[in-house]
């Protein structure tokens, strides 16, 4: 048998091969729509904020699917907001929120009400199902 009949037979049977395996995991495979249930994300269990007793405490864990906004408290050692941050990069508060897939994320510098709320309007992150938050501030004093 001639290379050039070999190297013929070889790409058909690879062909062969790749279309039956692509065949057989569409067949078999898992459909990609199929949304699994997923645990509620934790509230205020961050690695540095808990084990100083800072908390992250968001008003609603649920968000439209188009975004909005998004409200939460940092409380302190005491249970109250904290209001008192300095600047870090020239922000009191950095927010990054981060889609379960790890796809997108969004760095953000949300305002402190007098309240002590914080707010941000969040843009949709896609996959809108659920995500996370964190938050990178230096408070002045106890909280």
């Amino acid at each position: 048998m001639s290379a050039s009949r070999r190297l013929l037979a070889y790409g058909a049977l690879l062909v062969v091969v790749l279309v039956g395996a692509s065949a057989a995991g569409a067949w078999i495979g898992p459909t990609p729509d199929a949304a699994e249930a997923e645990a509620p994300a934790p509230i205020g269990q961050g690695v540095v904020t808990a084990e100083q007793r800072y908390r992250l405490v968001p008003e609603t864990t649920t968000l439209a699917p188009t975004g909005g906004t998004f409200r939460f408290v940092v409380e302190g050692r005491d249970g109250r907001p904290v209001r008192s941050f300095h600047l870090v990069h020239e922000k009191r508060l950095h927010l990054v929120v981060v889609n379960r897939e790890l796809t997108e994320f969004h760095h953000m510098h949300p305002a402190l009400g007098a309240d002590g709320r914080w707010s941000i309007d969040l843009p949709l992150c896609r996959p809108a199902r659920t995500g996370r938050s964190r938050t990178s501030g230096w408070t002045r004093g106890p909280g």
